[in-house]
Parts: structure tokens; sequence; C-alpha cells
């Protein structure tokens, strides 16, 4: 478990620290995209974009880290 733990820290490097928090809050912390909309003070739709860009991001670090390496 920590080294997953270990692996996802450095993946969202490749995110915005704001990806990074929402990234977190949405799946690690269970928030819904419109509780983190409203604790941010932001519209919705900016959560989801952001989350979704995170993501690709994510997907950007484990396609030049093959296996987590």
């Amino acid at each position: 478990m920590v080294r997953l733990a270990v692996a996802l820290r450095e993946a969202l490097t490749y995110a915005t620290p704001t990806q990074a928090r929402r990234i977190c809050a949405y799946y690690l912390g269970g928030l819904t995209q419109q509780q983190i909309a409203d604790r941010e003070c932001v519209h919705n739709s900016n959560v989801c974009l952001s989350i979704r860009r995170g993501l690709c991001n994510l997907r950007r670090y484990y396609a030049d880290h093959p296996q987590g390496k």
C-alpha cells in the first residue's frame, strides 16, 4: 500500500497543484465535483475540466514510466 501511495504521489507531480488537489478530493476524499466547486467558490465545470485534464496528465506520467518505474 505504501508503494502505491508513493507511485500516486509521483504521478500527481505531472498534474498542476490545482488538478492534483481536485483529483485527490474527488477520488480519495469522496467529494462530488459540486462539493469541490462549492468549497473553492468556482463553477462545477471548472472542477470537471480540471479533473479531466489532470487525469490526462496522469496518463502521460504512466506512459513515460511503464509499470510505475
